[in-house]
C-alpha cells in the first residue's frame, strides 16, 4: 500500500513539474533582436511577447507583436527549461524588398527571461520588365536570398 501511495505521489509530482514550468513562463515580455550573422542588413526589432497556456500538457502559444511592424504567432512546447516552437512564416522588409521568411529555432528559459535562437530563410524574386507596345523586355530576373542567425532576448515585464 505504501509503495502504491509513493508511486501515485511521485507521478503527481512529476506531472506538476511540467505544469510548473509552463506556469513560470506565462506572461508578458519585452524583446529585442540582435543579428549575429546575415546575408543582408537586417534591422533590429523590438516588441512584446505574450506566452499563453494552451492547457494541453506543456504547450504554449507565443504571440509576438513587433513595435514597428506586424504581429505573428506560433505554438511551442516547454520541456526542462527549453522552449521549442513550430517554424512560422512572416514577411521581412529589407532594402525596400519584401522577403517571405521562414523562422525556425528554439529558446532557453531563465527565471525572468527567454533567449531565442532563430534561423531565418527567405527569398525575393525581383523581376524588372519594360513593356514597349507588344514586346516585353526583362532587364533583371534575379532571386535574392535572406539567410540569418538572429538572437532575441525577451525579459519578463513586471
Amino acid at each position: 500500500m505504501k509503495k502504491i501511495l509513493l508511486g501515485v505521489f511521485g507521478l503527481l509530482f512529476l506531472l506538476s513539474g511540467c505544469k510548473n514550468e509552463v506556469q513560470t513562463a506565462l506572461g508578458s515580455y519585452s524583446y529585442k533582436t540582435s543579428v549575429l550573422e546575415s546575408t543582408l542588413s537586417l534591422p533590429v526589432e523590438v516588441g512584446q511577447l505574450e506566452v499563453i497556456d494552451l492547457h494541453n500538457e506543456d504547450s504554449v502559444l507565443l504571440l509576438m507583436n513587433e513595435l514597428a511592424g506586424p504581429a505573428y504567432q506560433t505554438k511551442g512546447k516547454i520541456e526542462e527549461k527549453k522552449l521549442s516552437f513550430s517554424p512560422f512564416t512572416r514577411v521581412i522588409n529589407v532594402e525596400s524588398r519584401d522577403y517571405p521568411t521562414t523562422i525556425s529555432g528554439s529558446a532557453t528559459m531563465y527565471d525572468n527571461a527567454i533567449v531565442f535562437d532563430y534561423q531565418y530563410y527567405g527569398e525575393n524574386r525581383d523581376t524588372v520588365r519594360i513593356v514597349l507596345k507588344d514586346t516585353v523586355i526583362i532587364l533583371d530576373d534575379s532571386v535574392r536570398v535572406l539567410k540569418a542567425h538572429v538572437q532575441s532576448i525577451a525579459k519578463k515585464n513586471k
